[in-house]
């Protein structure tokens, strides 16, 4: 099978900032998920670290909360560190880590309390499959074709076997890889699932995955707090642009009162987003300390990613997200429906200036 070769240069520069490492317990890699970490963050995190220290080098994990309930099941989650304000985990964390990678993120604030333990090491690097702004550089090995950062991974592992001539392969670390490309693609189903990515799950398949346990878990078990919020969903579903535009919220009583987890929300912005002839769905939540969290999913005619960045946020074309600080929920509705009103109001005259099609033949 044909490696990418477009990962080489930075798989190149990544494996000689680890292997330097092997045999080193007193010096680590840390890896930082991005905050509120899912199915591809915290798998991919969890194969490349199971990864290198198959190399003899040592790996921690920290993420900014604790690890939902729906992926405690992957192999090795139980070793992951909670970011609390710990001042002992700071301390022995920055004393000892000699390369911390951003996991599915560019670092910066999508770490969030975590960002000065990452800039705090003599050096970073970055793995990350979201469109960003990141200037080059051997270390920032971002690829906004990949579909998710485990099938990043799963490339760098290839990579490491071919150049150390070993088997790295490991039934643990296909798993967590599965479990993100799984996640990531909505079991390979979204248009973001490439050939790549179907490479990468054959490469995965070397070990037995049971990949049919893998789906019941993060996809068909229903907890009764996502029961719920599917419900809230619908009710608050309002439908503009002769149904081409949704838009639900999450106001912040619903969330109290509902209660769960950051898993029980996933999802919930593709089932607008799968309703009959929308094109674009948007969904917003409030949170706790009163930040509005925007959702954002569209079809193949519109970009997500540039309707979130007219809000803050980023993403990918298909998958985006955002959020906003000190806005007040009703404010927010009227400008992301302002915002839906150009970009409809700009489909439609690309629509209506396409030359007038011939006949079929």
């Amino acid at each position: 099978m044909d490696l990418p070769r477009a990962y080489i240069p930075g798989f190149a520069a990544l494996a000689d900032a680890c292997l330097e490492l092997a045999g080193r317990p007193e010096r680590r890699v840390v890896l930082y998920p991005h905050v509120n970490a899912d199915g591809d963050a915290l798998g991919s995190s969890l194969g490349l670290a199971l990864l290198l220290e198959r190399l003899g080098v040592a790996v921690d994990i920290i993420v900014g909360e604790a690890v939902p309930g729906k992926l405690g099941f992957l192999p090795a989650a139980s070793r992951i560190l909670v970011h609390d304000g710990d001042a002992a985990l700071e301390r022995r964390l920055t004393e000892r880590q000699a390369l911390a990678i951003g996991i599915d993120c560019p670092a910066g604030e999508r770490l969030g309390a975590r960002r000065a333990l990452y800039e705090a090491a003599p050096k970073q690097a970055i793995i990350d499959h979201h469109i960003s702004d990141l200037a080059p550089a051997p270390l920032i090995i971002v690829n906004s074709r990949a579909a998710a950062v485990c099938e990043m991974i799963t490339w760098f592992q290839l990579y490491l076997e071919r150049r150390l001539g070993l088997d790295l392969s490991h039934i643990d670390i296909s798993t967590c890889l599965m479990a993100g490309l799984m996640t990531d693609t909505g079991r390979f189903s979204f248009t973001n699932t490439s050939s790549r990515t179907f490479a990468a799950a054959s490469l995965l398949m070397r070990q037995p995955v049971p990949t049919q346990q893998l789906a019941s878990r993060l996809f068909d078990a229903v907890t009764p707090a996502k029961l719920r919020f599917i419900g809230e969903t619908a009710s608050a579903a309002e439908l503009r642009h002769d149904g081409r535009f949704i838009l639900s919220t999450l106001e912040a009583d619903v969330m109290t009162s509902v209660g769960g987890v950051e898993t029980d929300l996933e999802g919930l912005v593709a089932l607008l987003r799968d309703v009959e002839g929308v094109d674009l769905a948007v969904l917003l939540r409030e949170m706790p300390d009163g930040d509005i969290r925007g959702n954002v999913r569209s079809s193949e005619r519109i970009d997500a990613q540039a309707f979130a960045r007219a809000f803050g946020g980023g993403g990918h074309l298909r998958a985006a997200g955002f959020t906003v600080h000190g806005h007040q929920l009703g404010t927010l509705q009227a400008e992301i429906f302002a915002a839906a009103d150009r970009v409809f109001a700009q489909l439609d005259a690309d629509v209506a200036a396409e030359p007038a099609s011939g006949p079929e033949f």
